[in-house]
């Protein structure tokens, strides 16, 4: 990392908490390292740590500039990646992150159709919510995000597009008494177990809200797990309910599941992706934000 050294040691510090496991991730003996917090205290007139029995917490000063120094190495970093893109508009690995949603709606046929233009293009699929997902964006860790599009407090360093709107609704397995018949109410649903997806807040407050708005409690969730896929699992196998994106129940059809009939759906939000500006001339990224607009269509 090329910004300046002592706020490269001021970062480490930070976000390990500890002088010795700083030192060593920057390859630096201990004494020096102290030596250049010292200097950044000098210079910014402050303590920037306080020492704890379990580490160095960042005081009040210390946190300002830390936001600060974060954005000063997120710029370099997309300094650098806008000038290889001005030199070459390559990249050897597309990174992306998104959630089981967008992973099992079209990231596969995305994948195949950007290696019939770059043939050698490899792929980094890191699976997890939007919001977890952004910060390995702007940190450089990963080229793309696709979830919920909402407010880019961001948007001086991060380009977003549309992909498509998601309806939330209730998937059952097919021998589910309510994927037989229209449910007479509403409160039918909660004489069922329900399980969920933990990792997505997003869809456990459009559930609740839901709910609320027909005047009744949220379900009781009787599962609740850090897998997509166990959701699936339970609900093929038994009498759960999962929310999820009706578009899912096309996909899982062949494992036999299927969507309550809900008119009008539970909640209805819009997914996109999110890039960093920096990134747009990659040749890359501005064919997968083509392909994307295809997919739409």
């Amino acid at each position: 990392m090329a910004i300046d050294k002592n706020l490269w040691a001021f970062i480490q510090v930070v976000e390990t908490g500890n002088l010795t496991s700083a030192a060593n991730k920057i390859g630096l003996a201990q004494p020096s390292l102290t030596k250049r917090l010292k200097s950044l205290e000098y210079e910014f007139g402050g303590q920037l740590f306080q020492r704890l029995p379990h580490g160095m917490e960042p005081t009040e000063l210390g946190h300002t500039l830390y936001a600060h120094a974060k954005r000063i190495q997120r710029q370099y970093l997309q300094a650098k990646e806008a000038v290889d893109a001005c030199k070459t508009g390559q990249i050897e690995t597309i990174r992306i992150g998104a959630g089981p949603f967008v992973r099992s709606y079209f990231i596969r046929p995305l994948y195949q159709k950007l290696r019939e233009k770059f043939p050698d293009l490899k792929l980094d699929f890191r699976v997890d919510v939007h919001m977890r997902n952004l910060p390995f964006l702007m940190n450089g860790e990963l080229d793309v995000v696709f979830g919920a599009l909402a407010d880019n407090p961001n948007e001086d360093e991060l380009f977003t597009f549309p992909v498509t709107t998601v309806d939330l609704g209730a998937l059952v397995h097919e021998s589910h008494p309510l994927a037989q018949k229209k449910p007479q109410s509403i409160a039918q649903l909660l004489e069922y177990p329900w399980v969920i997806y933990s990792e997505d807040p997003l869809t456990t407050r459009m559930v609740d809200t839901f709910f609320i708005r027909h005047g009744l409690t949220s379900p009781e969730f009787k599962v609740v797990t850090t897998s997509f896929e166990f959701c699936l699992d339970l609900v093929a196998d038994g009498d759960f309910i999962t929310p999820a994106a009706t578009q899912l129940a096309q996909t899982y059809g062949q494992r036999g599941i299927r969507l309550v009939d809900l008119n009008p759906t539970m909640d209805r939000f819009p997914i996109g992706g999110y890039v960093r500006r920096s990134s747009l001339e990659l040749d890359v990224v501005s064919t997968l934000i083509e392909l994307v607009q295809e997919f739409k269509s």
